[in-house]
């Protein structure tokens, strides 16, 4: 990878970032706000020579950018393993951090082109070598209201990304050694672009999660799809074999109907929403008599269960039992579910009634 021959002189340190602001010029009591942020060390995205940065910072308006009359709010981030995405409300990626393993879904020369009035007026410097142009907040190109490809979600994994575009294509970039891209791609360790999911592209998507080393997508109809790493079965497919390696999107026989998924490094949760049977006749009529001077409540015509499926060695799976499950097993608790996450040894779950609970 390039590197950045020296470091930024204090006055130029808002040209590291990316994201305008909310006005295309500063009035002179902004530029004073600005100026005075920047003497407290607050302003926008600072060059830390390696060391951490333990105070909250925001990315601001660049000036020498190629991107600079572009107008962009965040909507959405994401963190893998040393490296940020985030989504703009125009559908579009930036990325920045370690791209390794192709996180950025773009090379040097892309970058270079974005930062090309750093490179070429001396702006941008190096100390100690510690300072790559991935570095550098930048968008993906391949993406973009231009190109008709409108991110609608994404998803980080340690090293690879997914993401869905205008809700019918799914693609995946980064790391492939475990096979989590779902691209078929059995001798390939990594991939550097945005690569179409074939398996699932077509549907209606809603959301992925991208793993450590596995991924799942969810449908609109409420399918399940994964690939990856089978490790303590993770992937939900039935698989007794716990190193298998499954290198394409392959649909889950089961849940369906699924409306959330939440994939933590080795187990997987899922909400999925059960209609609720009519009352005989006899009952309602029982039902009435039993109810007529209480107050009317209104009746849900759906409810949901919660499963879970994976590594179960800490309780995580809350299936009473420590053990992994390679196939999607049902939690036996109530409650109209309405948010899940997988973590790295336990699970957590909340109610609409703003329930909580939580097991692992």
């Amino acid at each position: 990878r390039s590197i950045l021959k020296e470091e930024p002189p204090t006055d130029n340190v808002q040209n590291f970032s990316l994201l305008k602001s909310n006005s295309n010029t500063y009035d002179e009591r902004e530029k004073e706000n600005l100026k005075n942020k920047k003497e407290e060390g607050e302003y926008t995205l600072k060059v830390s020579n390696g060391r951490m940065i333990n105070v909250p910072i925001s990315l601001e308006d660049p000036k020498n950018s190629d991107y600079h009359d572009r107008h962009h709010y965040f909507v959405k981030v994401g963190c893998g393993d040393n490296y940020t995405v985030v989504l703009t409300y125009f559908g579009e990626l930036l990325v920045w951090g370690s791209n390794l393993n192709g996180q950025h879904g773009t090379n040097s020369d892309e970058i270079q082109r974005a930062y090309k009035e750093f490179f070429t007026t001396g702006l941008a410097k190096k100390v100690d070598n510690m300072y790559t142009m991935e570095c550098f907040p930048h968008f993906i190109t391949y993406f973009g209201i231009d190109k008709n490809r409108r991110i609608t979600n994404f998803s980080c994994g340690a090293r690879h990304v997914l993401a869905i575009e205008n809700g019918l294509v799914a693609y995946a970039w980064g790391d492939n050694t475990s096979g989590q891209l779902g691209l078929n791609l059995q001798k390939t360790e990594r991939v550097m672009f945005p690569q179409k999911i074939i398996e699932v592209s077509g549907m209606e998507l809603v959301e992925c999660q991208a793993s450590t080393d596995f991924s799942i997508i969810l449908t609109k109809s409420g399918d399940l799809w994964s690939c990856g790493s089978n490790r303590d079965g993770k992937l939900g497919l039935g698989m007794t074999d716990p190193w298998k390696i499954i290198y394409v999107m392959t649909k889950l026989s089961q849940p369906e109907n699924v409306v959330k998924v939440s994939a933590g490094p080795n187990h997987v949760l899922a909400i999925c929403e059960v209609k609720v049977l009519d009352e005989n006749i006899f009952d309602e009529l029982a039902r009435i008599e039993e109810e007529e001077n209480k107050p009317k409540i209104e009746k849900k015509d759906k409810q949901t269960d919660l499963y879970s499926w994976g590594n179960g060695s800490l309780g995580q799976l809350g299936l009473k039992k420590l053990e992994s499950v390679n196939t999607p097993a049902k939690v036996e608790i109530k409650g109209d579910f309405v948010d899940i996450s997988a973590g790295f040894e336990h699970s957590a779950a909340v109610t609409s009634e703003g329930k909580m609970f939580l097991w692992g």
